[in-house]
């Protein structure tokens, strides 16, 4: 199917699930770039035989790991496919036995390359699983709902209990846009799917069931995450969008080939590429309105959030006292020296003291999901709900997640924040993680 394989690489390119992660600097989209060569190798390897091939395999399911562990699933598939690949149709590219072999040195070469420099990380792989633990899929259905809709159209099913859909579409409020996206979304690429798996099936080169690793890769991370309680987001599950762009396409292309033989001799040619493109052009528009924002805004408005505050300060630098909180998207001091990055929320008391006593503004900015998915949202609601704090600035991002709120302390002297939770940010309770009770930090 060379025209699906054309068009694959153009709908990933406007898919806004993987330009929402292509801005990133994070391995997900790289990962589906190297699953994309270690599943070309590989092919090329079960073909013709060649160590070339194995070896490339063997590095590039090496620079997978090492970019992504969770990679692994995606990996064991991929080995499994491929031996039931090399056993059904042995004889060519070598004999079974001698490809099996091959298929086990370019994974020892990989887990040579990987072994000595993850070792350094093993000691906190405990320390990890522990936390994970208590971070896991608890609600199957909804992970379910939103990981085909990424799929789909690169947008969740929808962001947690507030109404965002005015800045962030989903799959639920372009529904109420038109009934189209949905059925689109949720009839007719599991139908395409479904045909385009049906077209491999057909097909007698064993290596057919390569394209569908990835998929259930997927669905053993899930399943495991969900029986195991391990921590598991949407976007390590990624990889699913190859099988899934591919058999749609796989569908589309094989419905030309069928519908071709009821046309006339001329038109028959350009039935396949026009119905691709037809595809195409129709995907692009459907997913125009999820692109917006990942075109149009900043995946975190840091540096526009850290910017605001410094240039209240003009040419003097430390007439404004500005802090941000210190977590992963925090503003930090490469955009802005001269940054607190608060670590405890009685150091809000400390600064919105100073600040009133030199006469000096005093800013601070944080994360404010609009959905209230985050706990930090709820570990600065003090602050939103303390009428010495107002708000000055809001800057939004891809997501709702990623939306900062700057507030300005305009207080007296001598003046408290209300309700300050006093405690460190960073302890999280293990024993009841949904809890918004904040815990004391030890000393």
């Amino acid at each position: 199917y060379p025209l699906a394989g054309g068009a694959g690489a153009f709908l990933l390119a406007v898919h806004p699930w993987h330009i929402r992660y292509s801005c990133d600097a994070r391995c997900y989209t790289i990962l589906l770039l190297l699953v994309t060569v270690a599943l070309l190798l590989l092919t090329c390897a079960l073909r013709h035989g060649l160590w070339r091939h194995w070896v490339g395999y063997g590095v590039t399911v090496f620079l997978a790991l090492w970019s992504f562990p969770y990679a692994l699933y995606l990996v064991a598939f991929l080995g499994l496919a491929a031996i039931g690949a090399i056993l059904v149709d042995g004889r060519r590219g070598g004999h079974a036995k001698t490809q099996i072999a091959r298929l086990l040195a370019a994974n020892a070469l990989a887990a040579m390359l990987l072994l000595p420099m993850v070792a350094p990380h093993m000691l906190q792989v405990r320390h990890w699983s522990s936390y994970a633990q208590n971070e896991g899929i608890t609600r199957v259905k909804s992970f379910r709902r939103d990981l085909w809709s990424a799929i789909a159209i690169g947008v969740p099913h929808r962001y947690g209990k507030g109404d965002t859909s005015d800045r962030y579409p989903t799959l639920e409020s372009l529904t109420k846009d038109s009934r189209w996206n949905f059925r689109v979304a949720r009839r007719l690429i599991p139908a395409l799917m479904a045909l385009g798996f049906l077209a491999l099936l057909l097909r007698r080169d064993p290596k057919r069931w390569l394209v569908l690793a990835p998929a259930f890769a997927a669905v053993a991370a899930i399943s495991m995450a969900v029986w195991t309680g391990q921590f598991l987001y949407l976007r390590f599950v990624i990889y699913a969008l190859i099988p899934v762009v591919l058999l749609t396409l796989i569908g589309i292309e094989s419905i030309a080939r069928f519908t071709k033989r009821f046309l006339p001799e001329r038109p028959r040619p350009i039935l396949a590429p026009f119905l691709l493109l037809l595809a195409l052009i129709g995907y692009y528009e459907m997913t125009r309105m999820p692109r917006l924002p990942l075109l149009s805004r900043p995946i975190a408005p840091t540096r526009e959030a850290a910017t605001f505050m410094r240039d209240q300060a003009g040419d003097d630098p430390l007439s404004v006292i500005r802090a941000g909180y210190l977590s992963a998207g925090a503003p930090t001091p490469i955009y802005d020296p001269w940054l607190i990055l608060l670590r405890d929320p009685a150091q809000v008391d400390i600064y919105s003291e100073e600040a009133a006593r030199q006469g000096k503004p005093f800013f601070i900015c944080f994360f404010d999901n609009p959905t209230k998915e985050k706990k930090i949202t709820k570990r600065m609601q003090f602050l939103l709900d303390d009428p010495n704090f107002k708000e000055v600035a809001r800057f939004d991002g891809s997501e709702p997640k990623w939306t900062y709120c700057v507030l300005e302390y305009s207080g007296p002297a001598g003046a408290k924040p209300v309700s300050i939770p006093y405690g460190n940010w960073f302890v999280i309770n293990h024993d009841n993680p949904d809890s918004d009770e904040i815990p004391v930090a030890a000393e």
